[in-house]
């Protein structure tokens, strides 16, 4: 069954208007080429499951429901019309479609020849030769593989073709005319709600409503505009929300067995109801009462919902931000309160708690597991840290850019206000805002072993690359050397205008902040 043409939004703008429609044409035009789109894309989705069995329900079947999922976030009163619904509903089939082989060209070959693919396969000491479909080192290259590369592939889907038995190639959009006009504007939308909201500002916030082709004969009075910039608001916040038993029914469920962060997302999803608003504009959903065992699974419901509440606040700060109507939604109820929220998503036997395991007082951890135990009498050694971090950031950027005689690393004393600073400084391959104040300060985590880095720095590790400083506790026995740092960086290939400065005062026990612009 059709269940999209039973929501709202489709009645409203794309389901046949009557004979009183000055618009049957155009209309009719739109909804036939997305009915047809979605034929295509069905069969596509379809093989999601078949090689990434252990994800929820990616088919056509959550395709359909993010329509209904959009009436409860927009309401009735929303401004949408035709053109952009047409846009929205071509974005929820092309989103997630590129989740599985089948949407690239050169197919698993292709994907094995991606840095992506390289990159993970190094960071874990993977052997290629051995990686065979249904081995687990396999399975778990090809779903990071995809995690990375599908939002990007969405973008090129319109566009790509299929070759069929009979010769022929088969597009996804029959109607060759709005694919080429809508199909490019299309592809960038689905391939934002991989990226961070404020990409999408950036690209579209001051962009021109695009105007409808004129092939679909419409007058000025239609005012069928789209505006890039709602719609993609529009589809991060909508396929966020939708987590509910119809993304991990009972029996596939029973079937499947995942396992491990895999068994969490399905358990909480066939936990909950449908979702619904409140009369305070929050989204919520009824669950039946999680276990004891099945704590893990509430506190993975949970955290899904806090980043839904975020997705949702976010799209409406922007939209607000640069004169556009906000959605009916207004966050999540209970995501900033567990009180709340447990009414809503019941526990039995069990209590969560909202507590964390946090280091407090970095100065003494490095005192009880570095100092003395770990440098002896010499603290001077921590200077080791350092210097081993800059000349393995030199050696990224060696290997990187290719540029096997580049890299220096001064280090010398300064007097500044009455206080003598060490300064250690290089030219390597540098740090982001997100690795300098997310990376940097997470305690035991290393950037080179990251998952961050393959996005950081796509192909560095599989071009061979591997760090060498790994002695005592990483950047915070600088610590040792004295009480206020500050590191100056921005990434190699950004402009110098993008430099940051993270100051840490007191040894931590002042909360740190970031200088520049």
């Amino acid at each position: 069954m059709d269940t999209f043409k039973q929501s709202n939004l489709w009645k409203k703008n794309l389901a046949n208007q009557g004979d009183s429609d000055p618009y049957t044409a155009a209309r009719e035009r739109l909804r036939q080429a997305f009915i047809k789109a979605r034929s295509a894309v069905e069969p596509l989705v379809g093989l999601i499951a078949k090689e990434l069995p252990d994800l929820t329900m990616h088919d056509i079947t959550h395709l359909d429901s993010l329509w209904d999922i959009a009436d409860e976030l927009i309401g009735d009163e929303f401004d949408i019309n035709p053109a952009e619904t047409f846009v929205l509903g071509m974005a929820f089939l092309l989103h997630d479609a590129a989740c599985s082989t089948f949407a690239f060209p050169n197919g698993i070959d292709g994907l094995r020849a991606t840095s992506e693919w390289k990159d993970f396969v190094a960071q874990k000491s993977f052997d290629e030769d051995a990686m065979k479909k249904g081995v687990l080192e396999y399975q778990m290259t090809l779903f990071e593989t995809l995690r990375l590369l599908h939002s990007r592939q969405a973008e090129k889907l319109l566009m790509q073709c299929w070759p069929g038995l009979d010769g022929e190639s088969r597009n996804l959009m029959e109607d060759i005319e709005l694919r080429n006009y809508y199909g490019p504007h299309i592809g960038r939308i689905a391939a934002s709600h991989g990226k961070d909201a404020a990409v999408a500002e950036q690209e579209w916030a001051n962009a021109a409503p695009l105007t409808p082709p004129s092939s679909l004969g419409l007058d000025a009075s239609a005012q069928w505009k789209v505006d890039r910039l709602k719609i993609a608001m529009l589809l991060r916040c909508i396929d966020a929300a939708h987590i509910d038993s119809r993304r991990a029914p009972d029996m596939l469920t029973s079937l499947i067995q995942p396992t491990g962060i895999s068994r969490e997302h399905w358990l909480f999803q066939n936990h909950l109801g449908s979702l619904a608003i409140n009369d305070q504009d929050e989204l919520y959903w009824s669950s039946r009462a999680f276990e004891e065992k099945d704590s893990d699974a509430w506190w993975r419901c949970y955290d899904t919902m806090t980043m839904i509440d975020r997705e949702i606040r976010t799209a409406n700060r922007i939209l607000k931000n640069n004169g556009r109507n906000e959605l009916l939604a207004k966050g999540v109820a209970g995501a900033q309160d567990l009180s709340i929220f447990v009414q809503n998503v019941p526990v039995q036997g069990w209590r969560p708690v909202d507590v964390s395991f946090q280091i407090r007082n970095v100065g003494s951890v490095i005192e009880r597991f570095g100092g003395a135990k770990l440098y002896g009498d010499e603290p001077h050694l921590a200077l080791r840290e350092l210097i081993q971090n800059a000349a393995d950031a030199i050696r990224a950027r060696r290997l990187y850019r290719n540029k096997p005689e580049h890299g220096r690393i001064d280090i010398f004393l300064k007097e500044e206000d009455g206080a003598w600073w060490l300064h250690v400084q290089d030219n390597g391959i540098g740090m982001s805002r997100y690795v300098l104040t997310d990376v940097l300060l997470d305690f035991g985590r290393s950037l080179w072993r990251d998952a961050a880095l393959r996005e950081q720095w796509t192909g560095l590790a599989g071009k061979g690359f591997e760090a060498v400083g790994q002695f005592g506790i990483g950047f915070f026995s600088v610590f040792m050397l004295g009480d206020e740092i500050k590191v100056t960086t921005w990434r190699d290939g950004d402009a110098e205008s993008n430099q940051a400065t993270l100051y840490l005062r007191q040894r931590t026990n002042a909360r740190p902040i970031l200088l520049g612009s």
